[in-house]
């Protein structure tokens, strides 16, 4: 699941990882070439608990799914929840806290210097406080509407939610997630196309897919001002998914220079890659 991207954040992947989660990109093989012979669960939320044994896996970082973490402490494992099960954030000093705590959990586990820790905190407080102090300048009733979608699911209508990383990077770069108040007992789920046309989106990004043909090629679609005006972005990826791992940092520049170009003339994305 999201142990990933701790592993890979804090540089420990090649020795820890036996079995992750299959979202594995070229860009993770580069940084870490043994990362091709890790074992990869294509299930990540429904994973095989007798395998995990069988594998003598010590620790399983997991999202804060209660059920699933009571039935690996069951069947004799070790679960951490790296997220936290209820988060309670509501502007963006709490999203803050809540990203850090999550960098703090990973660090903590992997026995990480605390100086490693603290750089990447560090470096996250320095690019939130960059975007927020341009984008304070524009009221929020001013900001785009953003429709963030999930998934390559083939129709567009699998989106984040509340309390999703998504919520807060959108809230930082200064754009209302049409989806944020959308009741699901999770962070993601489907919507209706009703729901997209009521809410009829100023930007449309995708996450997680570049398929941007199942927009435009549909005609349901045709009317939502996003379509018409030509405003869909595909969501880079890089050696992890930029909207909830590490490179989220990332994303934030990103969604930044999407949303308001004309507050960031001087940002330089590939600069902040390398």
């Amino acid at each position: 699941g999201p142990s990933g991207a701790g592993c890979l954040l804090f540089g420990h992947a090649e020795d820890v990882i036996i079995t992750m989660s299959g979202a594995m990109t070229n860009w993770a093989k580069v940084v870490f070439p043994g990362a091709e012979n890790f074992q990869l669960v294509q299930n990540a939320r429904e994973p095989n608990l007798e395998e995990l044994t069988a594998q003598e896996v010590d620790l399983v970082l997991f999202w804060a799914i209660r059920e699933k973490l009571d039935a690996m402490e069951n069947a004799g494992l070790t679960a951490v929840a790296v997220k936290l099960d209820d988060p309670e954030w509501d502007d963006i000093a709490g999203y803050v806290a809540a990203v850090e705590a999550e960098v703090d959990t990973y660090g903590y586990v992997l026995n990480a210097d605390q100086e490693e820790i603290d750089r990447w905190n560090d470096y996250f407080e320095a690019k939130v406080n960059y975007v927020v102090e341009r984008v304070s300048t524009i009221p929020k009733e001013e900001w785009p509407d953003v429709y963030y979608i999930r998934s390559a699911s083939g129709d567009g209508l699998e989106a984040y939610f509340k309390h999703h990383g998504a919520e807060g990077e959108l809230m930082i770069a200064g754009g209302n997630m049409v989806t944020k108040d959308v009741v699901s007992s999770d962070i993601f789920g489907t919507v209706t196309m009703e729901d997209v046309i009521a809410w009829d989106p100023d930007i449309i990004l995708l996450g997680r897919t570049t398929n941007t043909e199942m927009i435009t090629n549909n005609d349901a679609w045709a009317g939502i001002t996003a379509v018409k005006n030509d405003e869909i972005y595909v969501g880079p990826n890089g050696v992890f998914y930029w909207d909830s791992s590490s490179e989220r940092v990332l994303n934030i520049l990103w969604l930044a220079k999407v949303l308001h170009p004309d507050l960031f003339p001087d940002l330089d994305l590939e600069a902040g890659v390398r």
